[in-house]
């Protein structure tokens, strides 16, 4: 069996474990235990199901004068393309700002984010706003309202998907009752079951972490669907990666 590290954010989850639920965010979103939040959060679809807008973030590292370079590299996750500030679509977008606050982590808790979130081990959900620098004009900003932390150490592969589910319960086998949402795509699709085991280095207590977060859609992850055609069938999505909404450690005032 192959083994990854966990990140350090995940080891955070899991010292988390213990702390009183809600405490590590607003009354806004109700927190399950280690700071993860349990239950779906805002701009979701007339089903209550959210999967726009989340992008792979880089930083940029030219070496030339700030505001033209420093800043970061945006991507549209599951896009071939990405609308940049100046409303041009290509394959990733400079910002030359950041704008991390909407995402209320304490500082510690963002540097570490924000490390991950540059080794491709995290994702974000914002918009790439228009922000004009006086004789440079339009080089765009980003502004984060959501942080998805990568539960292993591993690259993600395949598709990003949103999963929720059981969403009901059947009297026949498959049943297909688990709910995946492409991000950043309005289509949807349907499985009878999950692998997480499938997930490099996926800690038994980090599955379980991921299950009661997928019963509310609050999870996400990359992978793609697998037919059986032998006994009774079915699909199962197999994970490549799985991400949680990451919350400060620290409570707030």
């Amino acid at each position: 069996m192959r083994t990854q590290k966990l990140t350090n954010l995940s080891l955070l989850f899991i010292a988390l474990l213990a702390a009183p639920a809600g405490a590590c965010l607003g009354s806004d979103y109700p927190a399950a235990e280690g700071g993860v939040v349990a239950s779906a959060p805002a701009w979701e679809d007339a089903e209550g199901f959210g999967t726009f807008i989340f992008y792979k973030v880089r930083p940029d590292f030219r070496d030339c004068l700030y505001p033209l370079c420093g800043g970061a590299f945006v991507k549209a996750l599951n896009r071939r393309f990405t609308i940049c500030a100046d409303g041009s679509l290509q394959s990733e977008c400079y910002v030359a700002v950041e704008d991390y606050t909407g995402l209320r982590l304490d500082p510690e808790t963002l540097a570490r984010f924000r490390q991950a979130l540059y080794s491709d081990r995290a994702i974000v959900r914002g918009a790439i706003l228009p922000r004009e620098f006086e004789g440079f004009g339009n080089l765009g900003e980003l502004r984060a309202d959501e942080g998805w932390i990568a539960l292993v150490d591993a690259p993600p592969l395949g598709t990003f998907w949103r999963l929720r589910g059981p969403e009901f319960e059947c009297v026949t086998d498959p049943c297909f009752n688990i709910r995946a949402g492409r991000l950043n795509s309005g289509r949807a699709t349907h499985a009878s079951g999950v692998d997480f085991a499938s997930v490099p280095g996926a800690t038994p207590k980090l599955i379980e972490l991921a299950l009661r977060a997928m019963y509310t859609g609050a999870l996400i992850a990359t992978g793609e669907n697998r037919v059986y055609d032998e006994g009774p069938g079915g699909v199962t999505f197999e994970a490549s990666q799985l991400y949680l909404r990451i919350a400060s450690a620290a409570p707030r005032d």
